[in-house]
């Protein structure tokens, strides 16, 4: 039998999740009944594929004769570590999406591992230039907002192929779009498009190996991209339901046990008294 405070959890854990969703708790339950080392392959529904495909094209030729070259130069020119250090600042500046997705999703102990993480590496990593958050033992995590999108049970919608940006879903467009509205630099009136262009350029010359690995490999390289991200995006969400989200929050109220209300019937010395003294208990 469960214990009084476990079972009012639990009831205060369901009406939350009622609250959330119920599409998210259903879609958390058929996510958990999968059977270990089972992979889910959903149908793959691409309805824009007509105009997605001359879209496509148009990024990758961007790729080839403009963003590829640069990214080689780039590559060519620095080392190793002043890239890493570049990633790192990057990953640094994108933080405010990553706590507000982790709040989002109830993820309590997430958003407080996210924050430790960013005020250490802006201040002992000099701005995010190092990362000795890792070192000190504090994880990674990659929420973005398109991940809290889907935790609320809002659908993804179709694939969609954005001129420049690369594959993506109505979902997580919005995503990213608030998440620029939550990049540091616009709040400190900081020019965005250079420095934007530098993340950009950097992350494609680390990338570059295995772009091109894809490129050789793939039959058709604009189903390859399509369903690696679908792929990539189900298997977050699958994670991300997957979870409890509130087992974080419900630690914060966490009860002590109920002394109970009458004396142990093997209790000699906490029998009710009677008007002749102590009564006498059978069991003891």
């Amino acid at each position: 039998m469960m214990p009084n405070g476990s079972r009012r959890r639990g009831t205060r854990r369901a009406e939350f999740s009622r609250l959330l969703g119920l599409a998210v708790v259903l879609s958390a339950i058929g996510c958990a009944s999968t059977p270990e080392g089972a992979e889910t392959h959903p149908a793959i529904q691409d309805p824009l594929e007509s105009v997605n495909r001359p879209v496509f094209g148009v990024n990758r030729k961007f790729d080839d004769y403009a963003l590829r070259p640069v990214a080689r130069g780039w590559k060519f020119i620095t080392p190793a570590a002043m890239r890493r250090s570049i990633t790192n600042v990057y990953r640094n500046f994108t933080f405010p999406q990553r706590f507000v997705s982790a709040m989002g999703q109830a993820e309590i102990r997430e958003a407080h591992v996210e924050l430790a993480r960013f005020l250490v590496n802006s201040t002992v990593g000099i701005g995010g230039l190092f990362d000795p958050a890792t070192r000190l033992g504090l994880e990674k995590f990659e929420d973005d907002l398109g991940m809290m999108f889907a935790h609320w049970g809002i659908p993804s919608g179709p694939f969609i192929m954005i001129p420049v940006m690369g594959p993506s879903t109505p979902r997580d467009t919005v995503g990213d779009v608030l998440a620029i509205a939550l990049n540091p630099l616009i709040w400190v009136g900081v020019s965005v498009p250079p420095i934007g262009f530098l993340f950009a350029i950097n992350g494609r010359a680390e990338a570059d190996d295995t772009i091109e690995a894809s490129k050789e490999a793939a039959l058709d390289y604009y189903v390859f991209v399509r369903d690696a991200f679908i792929q990539q995006r189900t298997r977050t969400e699958f994670v991300t339901q997957a979870d409890d989200p509130l087992d974080d929050l419900y630690m914060l109220y966490e009860e002590e046990a109920s002394p109970a209300p009458y004396p142990l019937p093997c209790d000699p010395t906490a029998a009710p008294a009677t008007l002749s003294g102590l009564a006498a208990q059978d069991d003891c």
